[in-house]
C-alpha cells in the first residue's frame, strides 16, 4: 500500500472526493440551485459567438445594466466560455457547478495544508457541510465562488508577504467579479493591522500590491468606466434604497440572518464559532501562540477578525455574508483545534480521551452534514425547473420580431425568458436596484403593475388621482412593450384586468403562464 503514501495519488484520490461529494448533490436533482446561471452561460455564450470585446446588451431595456454596456461578471463568463462547446447547457451548467465546487475545496485543503493544521481534510468536509446556506450555494454556478477562492489565497499570500500573488488574486477578485472588488481591501486592512502590532513595521508593498491588482482587474474589461458605475449602484445605491425602505423585493440571501435562521440550519456554525472563542481565550491564557511563526498568527488574527466581521454583516446587512463567515471562521478555527490537541495530547496519553475526542467531532460532522443536506433538500423543493418559461419563450422566439419588448413584471424572470430566447428584449432582470437607478418613475409603475395587480398605475409611491394613468397606455408609451407575460401564480389580478381590457389579446398560455398581445 506504499502507492497510498504518494502525494500525488493522495492528491487524485481528494478530488475525486471532492467531485463526488459535489457531484451527489448537483446531480441528484433535475433543478438548478441558482437561476441566474441560466443567464451567466448565455451571456458567456455571446462571447463565443460575438467576440470578447462584445459590450451591448440591449435584452435589458430599462435596466442600468442595458444602458451602461458593460459586464461586472466579465472574468466569470470568460471561464465558462469552455462549457458553452457542450449542445446541453443545462448539462453545462451543473458541471461547471461541480468544477467550481471542487476549485473551491481544493483551494481550501490546499491552504490548511500549508498551515500548522491537523487533518484538513476533515475541516474541509466540515465547512463544506458548515450550513444548509453554505451547501446549498457552494454549488451553485456564479461568480461568487472565485470571489471565495481569491479571498482566501489573497489572505494567505499578504500574510506571507508575496507582494505578485497578492498583485494577482486582488486582480482576479475584481477581474471575475466587479462589485465585490472591495474585498481586497477589507483583507488587505485587517492584515495590514496584525502585521503592524506583531512585526512592528509597515508594509507599503502589500498596499501597492492590492491597489495595483484591483485596478488593473477594474479596467482590463470592455468598458471598464461602465462596469464601475454598475459596481457603486449595486453597493451604494443598493445601500441607500434599502435604509429608503425601497420596495427592491431582492432574493432573501440579500435580507439580515434571524434568530430563526440560526436555529434552523445555523447551529452547528454557531457551536463551532462560540468553541473557538472558547479555544482563543484558552490559548492566550496559557501563551501556546508563542509556537506559531509570526506569519502564522498573522494569519490566525487576521482570519478570526475577518469571520467576526461577517458575522456582523451577515445580522445587519445581508445573510449571504454567512458563507465568508463559514469560510474565514473554518480557518482560524482548525488552527486552534490543532494547537489545543497538542496541548492536551501532551498532558495525556490515554488512548481513551483521544477516541473520545475524534469520535465527537466524527459525529458533530454527520450531524452537521445531516441538517445541511436536509436543509438543501427543503429548498430543492422550492425552486423551479430550468425549463420554467422554455414553452412560452420558444412560442415568443417563432412568432415575434426580433427585438420586440416582452414585459416581464418580475425581474427574476429575466435569466429564464434570456435562457431559451435570446431574440427578443426585455424590461428588466438581474437585480431590482437596476432598474430602480435607471429610472424610479418607471420603477414605481412596474411595481403597481407587478405587485399590486392594479389596471391603473403612476411614477410614484403615492399619486393624486389626476397622476394616475392606465396600465395598458403606461406598457405601451413608456415601456414601448409589444407583449406581457404573467405568471397565474404570481399575478391573478392584473390577468383578470388584462382578460376584462380591450387592450390585451391573449395569444398563448401554458398551465403556469400567459403571454398577452399589447393593442
Amino acid at each position: 500500500m506504499a502507492f497510498l503514501k504518494n502525494r500525488k495519488i493522495q492528491l487524485l484520490g481528494i478530488i475525486i472526493l471532492f467531485s463526488t461529494l459535489s457531484s451527489l448533490v448537483v446531480f441528484s436533482t433535475d433543478r438548478i440551485f441558482d437561476y441566474d446561471s441560466l443567464y451567466h452561460i448565455r451571456h458567456a455564450w455571446l462571447y463565443r459567438t460575438e467576440g470578447l470585446s462584445f459590450s451591448d446588451f440591449p435584452w435589458l431595456q430599462f435596466s442600468s445594466i442595458g444602458e451602461l454596456k458593460s459586464d461586472i461578471w466579465y472574468g466569470f463568463h470568460l471561464f465558462l466560455l469552455p462549457f458553452t462547446f457542450f449542445p446541453d447547457f443545462i448539462f453545462s451548467i451543473r458541471l461547471s457547478s461541480v468544477v467550481l465546487a471542487v476549485f473551491f475545496l481544493l483551494s481550501f485543503y490546499l491552504i490548511l495544508k500549508r498551515l500548522p493544521v491537523k487533518y484538513p481534510l476533515f475541516f474541509t468536509v466540515l465547512l463544506y457541510f458548515s450550513s444548509g446556506d453554505f451547501l446549498f450555494r457552494i454549488n451553485m454556478c456564479r461568480p461568487h465562488i472565485f470571489s471565495f477562492i481569491f479571498s482566501l489565497f489573497l489572505l494567505f499570500s499578504l500574510s506571507s508577504g508575496l507582494f505578485w500573488w497578492s498583485f494577482l488574486f486582488s486582480f482576479f477578485l475584481a477581474f471575475f467579479h466587479v462589485s465585490l472588488f472591495w474585498l481586497s481591501f477589507l483583507v488587505f486592512s485587517v492584515v495590514f493591522i496584525f502585521k503592524l502590532w506583531l512585526s512592528k513595521k509597515i508594509f507599503l508593498s502589500d498596499f501597492f500590491s492590492v491597489f495595483l491588482g484591483s485596478v488593473a482587474g477594474l479596467f482590463l474589461r470592455p468598458n471598464p468606466l461602465g462596469s464601475l458605475k454598475l459596481a457603486y449602484i449595486q453597493i451604494f445605491d443598493l445601500i441607500l434604497a434599502k435604509r429608503a425602505g425601497i420596495p427592491l423585493k431582492f432574493g432573501r440571501e440579500l435580507l439580515p440572518l434571524s434568530s430563526s435562521d440560526i436555529i434552523f440550519q445555523f447551529l452547528p456554525l454557531a457551536a463551532i464559532f462560540f468553541f473557538s472563542i472558547f479555544l482563543f481565550i484558552n490559548l492566550a491564557r496559557n501563551e501556546k501562540f508563542f509556537s506559531l511563526a509570526v506569519e502564522e498568527k498573522i494569519f490566525l488574527f487576521s482570519s478570526s477578525f475577518l469571520s467576526f466581521v461577517f458575522l456582523l454583516l451577515s445580522f445587519f446587512v445581508a445573510r449571504r455574508s454567512a458563507d465568508f463567515l463559514s469560510i474565514f471562521l473554518l480557518l482560524s478555527f482548525p488552527i486552534l483545534f490543532s494547537l489545543w490537541l497538542k496541548d492536551i495530547f501532551k498532558k495525556t496519553k490515554n488512548k481513551r480521551f483521544k477516541i473520545i475526542i475524534f469520535s465527537a467531532s466524527l459525529i458533530f460532522l454527520l450531524i452537521s452534514a445531516a441538517r445541511s443536506i436536509y436543509v438543501v433538500s427543503l429548498f430543492e423543493k422550492n425552486s423551479d425547473s430550468p425549463d420554467k418559461f422554455k414553452e412560452i419563450s420558444l412560442w415568443l422566439k417563432d412568432n415575434t420580431k426580433p427585438g420586440e419588448i416582452v414585459y416581464n413584471s418580475y425581474w427574476d424572470n429575466f435569466p429564464n425568458l434570456f435562457f431559451w430566447n435570446w431574440q427578443n428584449y426585455y424590461r428588466g432582470g438581474m437585480d431590482p436596484i437596476f432598474q430602480y437607478s435607471f429610472s424610479q418613475d418607471l420603477f414605481w409603475k412596474n411595481y403597481f403593475i407587478a405587485y399590486r395587480g392594479a389596471p391603473y398605475t403612476c411614477g410614484k409611491i403615492r399619486c393624486t388621482e389626476s397622476e394616475v394613468e392606465d396600465a395598458s397606455l403606461v406598457l405601451k408609451r413608456d415601456f414601448h412593450a409589444s407583449y406581457i407575460i404573467l405568471e397565474y401564480r404570481r399575478s391573478p389580478n392584473f390577468i383578470k384586468v388584462a382578460d376584462s381590457s380591450p387592450n390585451f389579446e391573449k395569444v398563448f398560455s401554458t398551465p403556469t403562464e400567459v403571454v398577452y398581445k399589447i393593442l
